[in-house]
């Protein structure tokens, strides 16, 4: 690990953890770096880099203690992480590379108005969207949603509404018959 980065290069090393699912050095790496890591820029970076084949298990975790702010205020900060794949980079560049990111925004034009204000539930109801449509993985959403049923209202609603019903029509009542809708779609 490296002593002191500078939070250009935190957030690439940030970027290439949740690329490479690593999810324990992610968490280790925003222990020690919470002032350049805060919680909308590392769901966003949950969101845009992590990839959408990833059980639920793996980083529902992270994304408990971001709510509780656990990760935050009581930071574990004997875990290690490698810094070794930013080392050749200079501040300048990593500068450069930070602004060509392009982090998916929590926000959508169909977000819950009831959810605008809440980056753990935009990055949940954004993630099943994009598990869905990108790895066609509805039958993961369960792991990833039913932790955080009590964490909003619309969490609960969505997952009443839109994800159960999808889910027992595909795979319980009719699974010889799926119709092929996402999220989205339905």
């Amino acid at each position: 690990m490296a002593a002191s980065l500078s939070p250009p290069r935190v957030l690439l090393l940030a970027v290439h953890f949740a690329t490479k699912s690593d999810v324990r050095s992610l968490t280790a790496l925003v222990a020690h770096y919470p002032h350049v890591l805060r919680p909308e820029l590392i769901l966003r970076v949950l969101l845009t880099c992590l990839p959408e084949t990833l059980r639920s298990a793996e980083y529902v975790g992270l994304i408990e203690r971001i709510e509780t702010g656990d990760l935050y205020s009581e930071p574990d900060l004997s875990i290690q992480f490698d810094s070794s794949s930013i080392h050749d980079i200079t501040d300048a560049e990593a500068v450069k590379k930070t602004r060509r990111l392009r982090l998916i925004p929590l926000t959508w034009e169909h977000a819950p108005a009831s959810a605008l204000q809440d980056p753990i539930s935009l990055f949940l109801l954004r993630r099943a969207h994009r598990v869905d449509q990108e790895a066609g993985l509805l039958t993961q959403l369960p792991d990833l949603i039913v932790p955080f049923l009590q964490h909003a209202p619309c969490i609960r609603t969505w997952t009443i509404s839109v994800l159960l019903p999808l889910l027992r029509r595909n795979y319980e009542y009719y699974p010889h018959k799926p119709i092929p809708h996402t999220l989205r779609i339905f």
